[in-house]
Formats: C-alpha cells, sequence, structure tokens
C-alpha cells in the first residue's frame, strides 16, 4: 500500500482498465442491496414487453465498475458525472476506461467510459478525486 499513498503512477495520460461479466445472480444482488424494484432489471416478460426487448443490468451497477478500478489505485471520487448511452444486457461483457486528465498533487480528474466487447458505448463520464495520501494523517 506505501507505493500507491502518493500514486506517482497517476499523472495526466495514465490509463486503468478493467472489464466485468454481469450475471442474472449479480444484478438480483444488487436490486436487493439497494432497494431497486424497477421489473427492467429482473422480469423476463416484462422486459420482452419493452424496446429492450429483455432484462437490462442497472445503469449504477455498471457505473461501479470505476470504484472496482479506482480503489486499486487509491483514488476516491469526490464528484462523479455519468451519461448512460446504451444498455448493457445480462451476461455481456464490459470494459471501462478511465483516463487521467489533470493532476495538481492529490488532487485529480480523470474521464471515464464503459463499452461492451463490440465496442458500443454504454456510460461515459467524468470523475474529480484524491489519492490516498490526501486523506492520511500526518
Amino acid at each position: 500500500m506505501e507505493s500507491r499513498l502518493e500514486a506517482p503512477d497517476l499523472d495526466v495520460g495514465f490509463v486503468m482498465t478493467g472489464s466485468r461479466v454481469f450475471s442474472n445472480e449479480t444484478v438480483a444482488d444488487f436490486c436487493r442491496v439497494t432497494g431497486d424494484k424497477n421489473p427492467l432489471h429482473h422480469d423476463e416478460e416484462f422486459a420482452r414487453g419493452t424496446r429492450f426487448g429483455r432484462p437490462i443490468v442497472p445503469g449504477l451497477l455498471v457505473a461501479s465498475l470505476f470504484t472496482d478500478i479506482a480503489s486499486h489505485w487509491y483514488v476516491f471520487a469526490q464528484e462523479v458525472t455519468l451519461s448512460f448511452r446504451a444498455p448493457v444486457f445480462i451476461g455481456e461483457t464490459v470494459n471501462a476506461t478511465i483516463r487521467i486528465t489533470s493532476r495538481q498533487g492529490a488532487l485529480l480528474a480523470a474521464d471515464f467510459e464503459c463499452r461492451t466487447e463490440e465496442g458500443r458505448l454504454v456510460i461515459e463520464g467524468a470523475l474529480k478525486g484524491m489519492t490516498l495520501s490526501a486523506i492520511m494523517r500526518k
């Protein structure tokens, strides 16, 4: 952990990546924990009657990929903006990319996006945050 306290690698242009496949079980767990009762996420018959034709993964669950990736580098988000561009279907692989766009000491900004394996953009956004050193007691 000590080597990432100052996060020297997190300079402008640094890229962090990760991927995930969202299963029925993961969606059910997320909906249970968050209280999301939207039938579009779990009711196949309901979802067939929508323009999507099948259940979709909650957008905030897909966006949680950024939490997973950033936490490996001890980055703590303070402000996040998200734009949901397309649905993610259960069983699809989603690849996420975070790119550092500015850095001043322990404070940083980054752009991010999620794309399916086929390259379909599903989420884009930005974050402002800090590295672990900014919250450590001196």
